[in-house]
Order: structure tokens, then C-alpha cells, then sequence
């Protein structure tokens, strides 16, 4: 395959929302473990959004490079490894997923999907997502750049999951990585007091519970009434209004 022509890449790993904030990478902290020299990529954030018929990434860096297919210094490649079911049980086991080659103490990552940035070199403006046991055919995403980012979206059916997933993202030159984030260090970003039924998603269940619901709380409130987002112990149109104002689909 070709990561093996990528001796090390950047790691970033985290747990995937629908609609979860940026999460950020400390700047300054790129490494030259290959002695190759600059240029460094140095990750600023990354943005992963996954649900029924969506799939889509933003990774943000400090610094300027040249677009994934080109053999330019700069050019940006790597891969996004996905755990589709948060469970290292499936997937590529220990020692054998892109996570665990690069960070052996998370041994149990369990990728099921690779998006190859290499792609990109035989299909210009296009990534390619595989699937680790071979069940599913490869899948073409289209991706864009601007000078500092990198973002693709896989809608439709072709998106074999839909809810929250671990996510590792490795970038680096088309020789090295330069930079590295610790998966044990990152967390998982909150659920919205709107998702009631705490999927990952605000949408049409939540609002069904909403509205079953509507009118005061049984008492005792707190803690009673999960539908009661504004916790004044009852059900109306403000919780109808927060729910709305965070709304996913």
C-alpha cells in the first residue's frame, strides 16, 4: 500500500461529533525525526462532522503548503484513519492500524477505514477511502485547499456510518512527519443539552421527546425532566427554541 512510502506521518486522534468545534493542535510543536529538514506541517486544528449521509473533515495548519498530488517540498499527504464503531475489538487490531504503528501504547484503535491522501497523485482533487476488511469497494472523495487548510466531504450512501467515530489523522511531507499529538490526551467533545436522546444529533427524535413532553415537569425537578433544556422545570417554547438554535439534522 501506498503509506509505506510515508516512513512517519503526524497523529491526531479524537472522537467525532456531529458538528464538534475544531479541535486544536499547540503550535510550535513539530519534530524532523528523519533529519529531512523543513518544511514542517504544523497542524492548527482539525474538524471531523459524521451522521446519516455526511461525512466531512477540515484540517487547518499554521503554515502554508502545496495541494495533495503534486511533488512539490511542501506538498501536503497522509492518511484518516476511522474507528466506524469506537471499538478496537474490530477493525485493524493491535500493532497492525496506522494508530497503533505510530502511538503502541493505544494498541487497541481497531481502524475500519483509511482515506488515503495518496490518491490524489493518480486522481487529481480526489482522496480515497478503503475498507480495512475489504467488504466494502473503495470510495472517491473530493477534497479542496486553501493555502493553510484541507477539507473533503463523502455524502449519500456511500457513507458506511453514521454516528459518532475515533478519528486519526497523520499528515506530513511526502517524506516524514512533523508533528504529533498523544491520542491519551485528547477527549471527546461534549453533546449538546439538546440531543435528549444523546445519539450525537440533534434532530427529529429529539424533537418528538421535546414534544411528548411539553408542560411542566414531575416532580422532583431536577432531575426529571431530560427534555426540560433550560432546567426551569418545564417544557415549552424556550426549550422548543434551544433545541432549534442547535439542531444537526
Amino acid at each position: 500500500m501506498k503509506m509505506q512510502v510515508m516512513t512517519m506521518a503526524m497523529m491526531f486522534v479524537f472522537a467525532a461529533m456531529a458538528h464538534a468545534a475544531p479541535f486544536p493542535d499547540p503550535q510550535g510543536d513539530t519534530s524532523d525525526p528523519l533529519q529531512q529538514g523543513p518544511p514542517f506541517q504544523d497542524i492548527a486544528s482539525a474538524e471531523v462532522t459524521v451522521g446519516p449521509g455526511h461525512f466531512c473533515f477540515t484540517i487547518t495548519f499554521y503554515n502554508s503548503f502545496s495541494p495533495p498530488g503534486s511533488l512539490d517540498e511542501d506538498a501536503l499527504y497522509g492518511f484518516i484513519d476511522i474507528d466506524a464503531d469506537q471499538s478496537g475489538e474490530t477493525g485493524q487490531g493491535p500493532q497492525q492500524s496506522i494508530n497503533d504503528a505510530f502511538f503502541p501504547q493505544d494498541k487497541d484503535f481497531g481502524s475500519d477505514f483509511i482515506i488515503d491522501f495518496y490518491q490524489a497523485f493518480d486522481t487529481p482533487g480526489m482522496f480515497r477511502m478503503y475498507d480495512i476488511t475489504n467488504t466494502l469497494p473503495p470510495v472517491d472523495i473530493p477534497f479542496t485547499t486553501t493555502a493553510n487548510s484541507v477539507s473533503g466531504c463523502l455524502m449519500g450512501e456511500d457513507v458506511p456510518f453514521d454516528g459518532p467515530v475515533d478519528v486519526a489523522i497523520l499528515m506530513g511531507t511526502f517524506l516524514q512527519s512533523t508533528d504529533s499529538l498523544n491520542p491519551s490526551m485528547t477527549s471527546c467533545p461534549p453533546s449538546s443539552p439538546a440531543d435528549l436522546n444523546g445519539d450525537g444529533f440533534v434532530n427529529g427524535a429529539d424533537l418528538a421527546s421535546l414534544l411528548a413532553n411539553f408542560g411542566p415537569c414531575a416532580v422532583p425537578c431536577p432531575p426529571s425532566c431530560a427534555a426540560d433544556i433550560n432546567e426551569d422545570c418545564v417544557v415549552n417554547g424556550a426549550d422548543l427554541a434551544a433545541l432549534l438554535a442547535n439542531w444537526t439534522g
